[in-house]
């Protein structure tokens, strides 16, 4: 799924590039931010499912709003979490801790079940029987995505502030070529220009 999304980005970023190319002028150009995301897209090789959860740093695209709400017990200690939000958003419990969910995440014990409208999904650590995960899927609505929702299904597959950031340095590069520092300036690597 991941090479197909990367053929119709490629595909659609191929026709951009060849429309402002026919126009010949050196005032449009075409911009390619396409690896400022190298490592960082989805499902890119290495990653943990945890790693394409909204909060990771290692993707730098909103995943799908949905939430999963995680209980990790070990002992008679349970800890509530919840997966798919920012972890800067205090309205909101906490993520999973990284290792020790994507640790869990490799030993389902069953098959993930309907209960309550609310699918729930049973890990178990195989060393320690009392060391054990509950997943339960609750998908936002879709049918309103402005209401309740923060935003939140309306920046799906946008670039989060890194991604934006690396898109920003891209962009600050090419301008820094182009223009260069003028005499009597200071250029900041940034790309940020100051004159006196």
């Amino acid at each position: 799924m991941r090479n197909d999304f990367n053929e119709i980005i490629n595909g659609i970023n191929g026709a951009i590039k060849r429309a402002v190319d026919r126009f010949g002028d050196p005032k449009i150009q075409y911009l390619d931010i396409n690896p400022a995301f190298n490592d960082h897209r989805f499902c890119e090789p290495g990653h943990t499912f945890a790693d394409q959860l909204n909060g990771s740093k290692k993707v730098w695209l909103w995943n799908s709003p949905a939430r999963q709400f995680v209980a990790i017990r070990n002992g008679s200690d349970t800890k509530v979490y919840e997966a798919g939000f920012d972890p800067s958003d205090t309205t909101h419990p906490p993520p999973p801790p990284t290792d020790e969910f994507s640790y869990l995440l490799d030993y389902p014990e069953g098959e993930p079940q309907l209960v309550n409208d609310r699918w729930l999904t049973v890990y178990r650590d195989p060393k320690d029987a009392y060391h054990s995960m509950e997943l339960r899927g609750v998908p936002e609505d879709y049918s309103d995505a402005s209401s309740g929702s923060n935003g939140y299904i309306a920046r799906t597959l946008h670039p989060t502030q890194d991604g934006h950031k690396a898109m920003g340095d891209i962009i600050s590069q090419h301008l820094t070529l182009i223009y260069r520092c003028p005499s009597g300036c200071t250029c900041f690597a940034s790309g940020f220009i100051s004159c006196t």
